[in-house]
């Protein structure tokens, strides 16, 4: 019951109750401060409706910014809502992309997905990393390390990989360990269990960003989820941490997708498809981990994704909008 009146009665998420306070505030500072430009930066999606009034009330140029797709978002996939809050849904989201005087995007396929790629007002702008945070220096694990952070969606279930790691521990008795950082959907607990790898993988609950990051360097693989729906334009932020890590990165998705562009440029590692085994993969990183061989990126290309350079980029852009 409260999931459906939370996706048909709160369009389009269930913050949109913050708007009435928010944009009291939101006014008071702009009317106050009188700032050149007003930027807002989304999930949640109703935080742009705010923006869009703000602007429209005090005449502000406006810069909206999208970290994830909305109505086509692959955490709704699979949600039916009712047509007429699917259409006012979208419609709240053409009006915010066609009223803002730009749009950014961490990825073309994000501003396609929300329907901005034909527009002349958009920049992408994608997550990064911050310097300060992977300054520590690495050290070997007494176990092949396979480390995860964040959330698993039961569309994230990586079946294929738990299955290629039992079948590796069994069949070589190799020394390795999984740990997740996070939390995960139910599926990916029984996935584990169904497999006998209830010894070989750790669940944890999340912990401080700083400790997130410790565990990134130390690692000895990277594992990256990419969500089987309207994944092709998705960057997540994990992504670029990891590439500040410098370890090798095991991402799943969308071979043709964003992320494994990425991946490629900065020969940080390399995207598989779901339904393919990786089994060849995880060998070749076991075998270079007992061999003390130590990956290697490209940096120059991974230092670009600095949020240093990233900032640097927004500000120039807040600059051409006000000239």
């Amino acid at each position: 019951i409260a999931q459906f009146i939370r996706i048909n009665f709160l369009v389009p998420d269930a913050r949109i109750g913050w708007n009435f306070r928010g944009y009291r505030k939101c006014l008071q500072i702009v009317n106050d401060e009188k700032p050149d430009i007003i930027f807002s930066s989304s999930p949640p999606h109703s935080l742009q409706i705010l923006a869009w009034r703000l602007a429209r009330k005090t005449k502000t140029r406006w810069v909206a910014d999208f970290r994830d797709p909305w109505t086509k978002s692959f955490y709704d996939k699979g949600i039916r809502r009712w047509r007429l809050a699917e259409n006012y849904n979208r419609q709240l989201e053409q009006k915010v992309v066609r009223s803002a005087d730009c749009v950014t995007a961490v990825s073309e396929g994000v501003l396609q997905l929300i329907g901005a790629a034909e527009s002349k007002k958009t920049r992408v702008i994608s997550n990064g990393y911050d310097d300060d945070d992977f300054r520590e220096a690495k050290q070997r694990n007494p176990q092949f390390t396979i480390l995860y952070t964040g959330h698993i969606a039961s569309v994230q279930n990586p079946e294929l990989f738990f299955q290629a790691i039992a079948q590796i521990i069994q069949k070589q008795e190799r020394k390795i360990k999984i740990e997740i950082y996070g939390s995960a959907d139910k599926s990916v607990h029984q996935t584990v269990q169904q497999l006998g790898l209830s010894s070989v993988v750790d669940f944890h609950p999340y912990i401080a960003h700083n400790e997130v990051t410790s565990l990134m360097i130390h690692a000895d693989m990277l594992l990256l989820l990419i969500p089987r729906e309207n994944s092709k334009g998705i960057l997540t932020g994990k992504l670029f941490e990891y590439l500040a890590a410098g370890n090798f990165i095991m991402g799943i998705g969308d071979e043709e997708g964003v992320a494994a562009s990425v991946l490629k440029k900065c020969k940080a590692g390399t995207m598989i498809d779901y339904h393919k085994n990786p089994i060849e993969v995880i060998q070749v990183q076991y075998e270079k981990w007992t061999l003390d061989q130590v990956h290697q990126g490209d940096e120059a290309e991974i230092k670009k994704y600095s949020r240093e350079n990233l900032s640097r980029e927004l500000s120039n852009l807040f600059s051409e909008i006000c000239s």
